[in-house]
């Protein structure tokens, strides 16, 4: 859900006196257009304490629209009796003054994504009669009147109503094309014999963006001489610990009031050449080099987390700024990275990056289309055919990238459940850090040192997004030239050229992740 002019929008789950909000919105709200009586709130605040007291978080689901610290709305899942009669949909509300705003829409859409996520066959729901804007809703998601009946009950004469989500035999809604190609060369190493080369031109099952897939080279290079690199850029660098408090910058009081903000070793502040409102640095310790094999779990959480840090304060401003929050990390010389310390690149925007945006529409749409979540669909679309899928680390699915943007291949991780980075858990942070160690261990062994990882995220509200990360190889075309990985294809036509297939390129990394 977007920001809109009536306020802030966040979800989440229970926290003290949620019981008493949802139960007094229903009463207050069917009281005044409905004339139900006691027995309604009665009803409603036993049945959802029963609720609350049973509630399984592998099970149930329960969704509390907050609008600037105030009650929006709420939607719950009770999954009890899911192997039998489906999985019920309860206690959906949205106050009147936010009614129309969409936030009955994103409720809704997030308890369906969740229930897809569970594999529960069917969702059900009870209501009445003359709900004209909730019927409307409940039709265009899927849902299918089955039932009705007229009954006395809360004081008045109402007619109930069942509606039913058929959650199974969906179909395949997710297409992975690509155009196969061959060149055919006199090869003159073997006496001009005929050689065919494969190719494809894959798209994007999201976007529709094209990668070119090429296969004439192994996936092996020579690793440059390290120390000649590495040697005297100490001297000068601003982020070594016995300057990094001197030349730095720091934010201004109304921002961070302290300038600079510290976890250990690390040090983050503004970046002085930013490229958005605010934009900051985070070094990931006091040591200046690292190899990629000797950066550590503990230490990628540990950076993370001062990064989440910045993130929630700016959050807690209510900067008109807090919206994606994002992190950038360039590691080495091929990924455009201008220093050898090992630095995040952190920033929070409302303004999404291209790809960023590119996907978040898609998402929408597909979501709009299908009435299912595109991460969740795709997770469990690639770990069942098995041939891209890497594994899972806590609630982090690996796998690679059908329509790569990188010449050795893309890794995606996304985190289930998670629509934005700011619900990511210290859990999550520590995961993703192993994964991405077990990814620079795998590509070490194919020569490559560098690589890009950027997070992409939606809000927190936006049920079509899931947080996910893209970790993208760099190396040299030539090293002792220096040549970049990226050409003119990539550079003017946008279109990115991958040097093996996505399924080779898994086999070579899902050992680490077995």
């Amino acid at each position: 859900m977007s920001p809109t002019s009536t306020g802030r929008l966040d979800f989440q789950g229970y926290t003290p006196g949620t019981i008493g909000r949802i139960t007094e919105a229903h009463a207050v709200y069917y009281h005044e257009h409905w004339g139900f009586d006691a027995s309604f709130e009665s009803q409603v605040a036993l049945e959802l304490s029963d609720f609350m007291s049973e509630f399984q978080v592998d099970r149930d689901g329960l969704w509390v629209a907050d609008s600037d610290g105030r009650f929006a709305g709420s939607i719950a899942i009770d999954a009890k009796l899911s192997d039998t009669e489906g999985a019920r949909l309860r206690w959906f509300i949205v106050v009147p003054a936010r009614q129309g705003s969409g936030i009955g829409r994103a409720l809704i859409q997030e308890a369906v994504a969740f229930c897809r996520r569970k594999g529960y066959r069917s969702i059900f729901l009870w209501t009445f009669e003359g709900l004209t804007h909730a019927r409307r809703l409940y039709e265009e998601i899927g849902f299918r009147l089955v039932q009705e009946h007229a009954v006395r009950q809360w004081g008045q004469p109402i007619t109930e109503q069942k509606f039913v989500l058929n959650l199974q035999n969906r179909g395949d809604i997710m297409e992975f094309k690509a155009q196969k190609k061959e060149t055919v060369v006199l090869n003159p190493a073997k006496e001009m014999a005929r050689r065919s080369i494969p190719s494809e031109i894959r798209e994007d099952p999201l976007t529709g963006r094209t990668a070119r897939i090429c296969h004439f080279m192994k996936l092996q290079w020579e690793k440059p001489d390290f120390e000649k690199i590495v040697a005297g850029t100490e001297k000068t660098c601003p982020f070594c610990a016995e300057r990094v408090m001197q030349v730095t910058p720091c934010f201004p009081p109304e921002i961070i009031a302290e300038g600079r903000m510290t976890a250990e070793d690390m040090v983050l502040f503004p970046n002085i050449a930013p490229y958005d409102s605010l934009g900051a640095v985070a070094t990931m310790g006091s040591r200046h080099y690292f190899p990629m094999t000797e950066i550590e779990p503990q230490r990628i959480t540990k950076a993370f987390q001062l990064a989440m840090a910045f993130f929630r304060r700016i959050e807690a401003l209510g900067h008109p700024e807090s919206v994606y929050h994002l992190i950038n990390w360039n590691y080495m010389p091929p990924s455009g990275s201008s220093l050898i310390h090992a630095h995040l690149q952190v920033f929070t925007t409302s303004s999404a990056p291209n790809l960023m945006r590119e996907e978040l529409t898609a998402a929408k749409t597909y979501l709009e289309r299908n009435q299912s979540n595109y991460w969740d669909d795709l997770v469990a679309r690639e770990r069942e055919a098995g041939e891209r899928y890497l594994g899972r680390i806590g609630r982090t699915d690996w796998l690679l990238s059908y329509a790569p943007l990188g010449v050795a291949g893309d890794v995606l991780a996304v985190v289930d459940g998670v629509n934005g980075t700011l619900g990511l858990s210290d859990q999550d942070l520590a995961d993703i850090a192993v994964g991405l160690c077990r990814l620079m261990e795998a590509y070490d062994k194919m020569g490559i040192f560098s690589f890009n990882m950027n997070f992409f995220t939606g809000r927190m509200s936006d049920s079509f997004s899931r947080f996910h990360l893209l970790f993208s190889p760099r190396t040299f075309f030539n090293q002792s030239l220096g040549t970049p990985d990226i050409g003119a294809l990539r550079n003017l036509f946008n279109e990115t050229l991958c040097m093996a297939f996505p399924e080779d390129i898994t086999r070579m990394l899902k050992p680490g992740f077995e």
